[in-house]
């Protein structure tokens, strides 16, 4: 359900620019008309401008991340029931990560998972707040989640899974099958969506008992699907104050016009001949902004469409 709504929110975005695009197409070819026509140059021009812009400021990055965490998983028979807790080298994160990968591949015929560091970091930042603050959770006692430890090892994503777990874990394989007879830490492990993997384990001492911690960061980079150019986004953004300005400009010295007598020493004929002049550059403008906002939907189309795919 999570899911759905994160596409909805980007298919907004998607329709709110095709709505813009086809504001521009239709006030460009008002003004190309209206200034063909010959020499009545101010009638109704108030009609032909008045543009308004309306970008979405919505950041698509944000809507489109998806996160999958399954409860905690605590094998408590393991924590309270075995007096000698094994640690050392019992478990390390090339072990889990490399029975992770032949569970994908050999047993359910998946894609291999590539080892990401910044996955790796954002694994071992976990599992040691875990210990440093003494809890065990998907959310930290200060509130950060999974996401947000992706930021923190500047992980950029489309999706991203977290599997947790804590026991007296004798073996990488012990670990790997409370997981995987878990259905929901079974799913993280074994989604065809994910590319990408970073894993951290831990020995130490938690509410009294010495255990490890185990964390796997899954990931699907952001550059999975096509790029949306923000810096085209901004320049719409910056197009669209100037024409913005122009118009108002143009409003005032249309006005002006229709008043008649000299303004700033020039006769009617020269301002008229001023503003024609400002008005080409009203209509570059807008061709400019046209041609950037179609690439732009192009852009977020193509995004939508690899985002569809994933399920």
């Amino acid at each position: 359900m999570r899911l759905f709504y994160q596409i909805f929110i980007i298919m907004f975005v998607v329709i709110s620019l095709f709505i813009i695009r086809e504001d521009l197409v239709t006030v460009y070819g008002e003004f190309v008309t209206y200034f063909k026509n010959g020499n009545n140059l101010t009638t109704d021009l108030g009609k032909s401008i008045g543009i308004k812009i309306k970008e979405n400021t919505e950041d698509i990055n944000k809507p489109l991340n998806k996160i999958d965490t399954p409860g905690a998983l605590v094998v408590t028979d393991k924590i309270f029931n075995r007096e000698n807790s094994v640690g050392g080298d019992t478990l390390s994160s090339v072990g889990v990560i490399k029975l992770t990968n032949e569970i994908r591949v050999f047993e359910q015929g998946l894609g291999y998972l590539k080892v990401n560091d910044k996955l790796n970091k954002s694994a071992q930042i976990k599992v040691d707040d875990m210990f440093d603050q003494g809890y065990f959770d998907h959310i930290s006692p200060s509130g950060l989640d999974v996401s947000d430890l992706g930021s923190k090892a500047s992980y950029e994503y489309i999706l991203m899974g977290e599997n947790l777990a804590m026991g007296s874990f004798q073996t990488n394989e012990e670990l790997i099958k409370a997981w995987m007879n878990s259905e929901g830490h079974r799913a993280n492990i074994i989604n065809k969506n994910y590319t990408e993997i970073g894993v951290a384990v831990k020995y130490g001492k938690y509410d009294g008992h010495n255990v490890w911690m185990a964390v796997q960061h899954f990931g699907l980079p952001k550059d999975a699907c096509p790029v949306v150019d923000e810096v085209l986004k901004n320049s719409i953004n910056f197009l669209n104050e100037k024409i913005t300005e122009i118009g108002q400009d143009l409003i005032e010295r249309k006005e002006r016009i229709d008043n008649g007598g000299l303004y700033e020493g020039m006769t009617t004929t020269e301002q008229i001949i001023k503003y024609n002049s400002i008005v080409n550059d009203f209509n570059d403008n807008l061709k400019d902004i046209k041609e950037k906002i179609d690439k732009y939907n192009e852009q977020v189309k193509s995004f939508n469409e690899c985002l569809a795919n994933i399920q």
